[in-house]
């Protein structure tokens, strides 16, 4: 989850105050024989790592905060809750959504120690599926699903410090469940959504080989205003590091 939000403006002649944030739930599953003890509560199957990011434009800080946490113990996890409603969470940073079986409206709540962030998402745009109808290749061995509600109406509370801001704006939601990161020949990766001034949004996904030399396997999405999505191939864009 990522977005870029502002204050509404106090007066016609004062521009509103710019800011942007990012959160991301990873859950990294543990090997069957590598688990903890049979009968111990705190036995887990998976690991979650939780990181959270606001950026405060005016002032040119950056505050972040990272969490891990095993799924014993209710400590961290993803699922349905008895009323229906879908919760993801790492302790008390947390996802849910607020009409039953549904995923939006969606709320994300994130207490950090610089910063915390309480948000309501809703779509503007409907689901689009990255790559091949969901299925996103990422090497000839490696891939993902992986889909996205690229324009979220964005509305909430951020707090830095002891100061609180009212906020509103755009947001950019992303699922993906991979087989792998990186094949043997690739060393990274780049990747960036952009919303554009005239409605489309954008996403590009550049896998990077160990030679320095874009692989193949790179691919994006452009979503123009009416939510039709356009794949774009590895050879149809070129990144170019700049200062």
């Amino acid at each position: 989850m990522s977005g870029n939000i502002s204050t509404d403006s106090e007066s016609k002649s004062q521009t509103s105050r710019k800011f942007a944030y990012q959160f991301t739930l990873f859950r990294f599953a543990l090997h069957p024989e590598k688990a903890s003890v049979e009968n111990s509560k705190w036995r887990s199957s998976n690991i979650y790592m939780g990181h959270a990011a606001l950026t405060d434009k005016k002032n040119h800080k950056v505050y972040q905060q990272e969490r891990f946490s095993r799924d014993g113990l209710a400590l961290a996890g993803a699922g349905k809750k008895d009323n229906g409603l879908l919760q993801f969470w790492l302790n008390d940073w947390q996802m849910q959504s607020t009409v039953s079986e549904e995923l939006f409206p969606l709320t994300l709540a994130v207490k950090a120690d610089d910063f915390s962030l309480n948000m309501q998402l809703k779509p503007v745009k409907p689901l689009v599926l990255q790559g091949n109808l969901g299925l996103s290749q990422k090497s000839s061995k490696h891939a993902s699903y992986y889909y996205s509600y690229t324009r979220l109406a964005s509305k909430g509370k951020i707090r830095i410090g002891d100061k609180d801001y009212d906020v509103s704006g755009n947001s950019w939601f992303d699922r993906e469940w991979p087989t792998s990161s990186l094949s043997e020949n690739q060393q990274g990766w780049d990747w960036f959504a952009l919303h554009l001034d005239d409605g489309s949004d954008l996403m590009i996904y550049q896998m990077r080989k160990k030679d320095g030399v874009k692989d193949n396997y790179s691919s994006g999405i452009l979503v123009n205003s009416q939510g039709k999505s356009e794949f774009i191939q590895a050879q149809e864009f070129q990144l170019k590091p700049g200062n």
